[in-house]
């Protein structure tokens, strides 16, 4: 789409989703592009707020769009200037798991605008994702998980599982009568990891040919196809001369958190066999590779791109 369709009551919205998977990579991506592109445009967080809003602003997996009206939203990005051709950008990474935010976006953006979006979804090993995801989220302040062992959270989701049905190591709710709902889950580590679940309302509301989904090793291979050019070029950003386009190095500081904790399988060891089976077996029914690829290989023959991918979508194995 030109760049005049992202001209929104005077100021640019945002054309770019980066919508997740949350712990996959997505603020290392995020600072990527903004060294390397000429003409992007973030959020501009005011005073009072926090200032990771600049990447992610968290306006759509919020109930009544954190309480912002659509102009106090589109306040966030530049005004409009046809000679600058700035592309905005949305990553945050909450978005892919929200189950309202597809239909928020197309009621801000309306139809004709809203399909001229370009999402990008990064996703990881569900399991090595959920495991990070949950010493991420142990550590925020007010956390449900903060006294709580890996091996406890496991159980806490095998309970739920069990008597609800609900993917959710969040509530442990003693009502049999009990149903999930997705705002239970929206944030906890094991649903972020729920693939399948989470991208469902995605392709409900925009097309597929709206969407690349990338695995995350993809863009963190440092010998990997370049995925950052491969975005640049198809969203229209402008890359400045002699740019850096992989990953940022771990050890840099804009490459994303790095907290110290045990490895995954140093803590898989420490759980019974069985109920590390039992977890393996509800990620790989909600989140498994033979489901993903179906879901993605009927979409990518109508224009998804699987980054990386050269087979044939139609033969799931």
């Amino acid at each position: 789409g030109d760049f005049s369709d992202f001209c929104i009551n005077g100021h640019v919205a945002p054309k770019f989703f980066l919508l997740g998977a949350q712990k996959s990579a997505t603020t290392n991506f995020a600072f990527r592009l903004g060294d390397v592109g000429a003409n992007i445009a973030w959020a501009q967080p005011g005073p009072e707020e926090p200032s990771f809003f600049w990447k992610e602003p968290h306006i759509f997996n919020q109930e009544n769009y954190r309480g912002l009206t659509k102009d106090q939203w589109l306040a966030y990005y530049p005004k409009c200037n046809a000679s600058q051709n700035m592309i905005a950008v949305d990553a945050t990474p909450a978005y892919l798991a929200s189950y309202e935010a597809p239909e928020r976006i197309l009621s801000w953006y309306g139809h004709e605008v809203s399909e001229k979006i370009e999402f990008l979804i990064l996703l990881r090993d569900p399991l090595e994702r959920m495991h990070s995801s949950f010493h991420h989220q142990k550590n925020q302040p007010s956390s449900p998980w903060a006294s709580m062992s890996f091996a406890q959270y496991v159980d806490r989701v095998l309970a739920n599982y069990e008597s609800h049905g609900c993917l959710t190591g969040n509530v442990f709710l003693e009502d049999d009568n009990y149903h999930c709902s997705h705002s239970d889950a929206s944030n906890d580590p094991l649903y972020l990891s729920m693939y399948a679940a989470n991208l469902w309302p995605w392709f409900r509301f925009f097309r597929p040919t709206q969407f690349v989904v990338a695995p995350f090793r993809q863009y963190v291979t440092p010998k990997a196809p370049r995925l950052m050019e491969y975005e640049a070029k198809r969203v229209g950003v402008r890359i400045k001369p002699g740019s850096h386009m992989s990953a940022i190095p771990k050890s840099s500081k804009s490459a994303g958190l790095i907290r110290a904790y045990p490895g995954l399988e140093e803590e898989l060891a420490m759980i019974e066999t069985a109920k590390v089976e039992k977890l393996q077996a509800v990620i790989e029914r909600y989140a498994g590779a033979h489901l993903l690829a179906e879901l993605l290989g009927q979409r990518m023959k109508q224009g998804l791109v699987l980054f990386g991918f050269e087979g044939d979508p139609s033969n799931t194995s």
